[in-house]
């Protein structure tokens, strides 16, 4: 005799695939804790970033002119320089430089400082870079 193996119900119902209301409403409930602290964490990453790039690139300008401006003040004699101002042209539009100097009769030298201005997230933000010169006699190559 052939034995057909039948369908038997079992007294418990099997369950289907899915989720029930408990396990959506716990989940929403860690999505809306978690996701304001992720978020704040995006924005603090992508101001950081902002910040070092602006940074970057204002030492890199800073750099550039403090170089310009010893050339002309050290080889040229152009005291000119010194207390100028400017910005850095289309290239870069949100940056505006100034020089300042002090100098120090004792030592013999001039303290060039160049600062760097920019706005960012709508205050100023600036980067000082200075360096010491000392005057050299273009004619026989010495300081003076």
């Amino acid at each position: 005799m052939i034995c057909y193996r039948s369908q038997v119900r079992s007294s418990t119902p099997r369950r289907r695939g899915g989720f029930t209301l408990v396990e959506v409403l716990v989940t929403m409930a860690m999505m809306a804790a978690i996701l304001p602290v992720a978020m704040r964490g995006i924005s603090v990453a992508i101001t950081t970033a902002s910040t070092a790039r602006h940074k970057a690139e204002a030492a890199t300008l800073a750099q550039s002119k403090l170089n310009e401006l010893m050339s002309t003040y050290l080889l040229m004699g152009d005291t000119s320089v010194v207390g100028s101002s400017g910005d850095f042209g289309e290239a870069w539009p949100n940056y505006t430089w100034t020089s300042t100097s002090s100098d120090d009769t004792q030592l013999g030298v001039t303290q060039m400082t160049l600062t760097v201005t920019w706005t960012e997230r709508g205050g100023q933000r600036s980067y000082d870079l200075s360096t010491m010169l000392q005057y050299l006699d273009t004619a026989t190559g010495t300081l003076e």
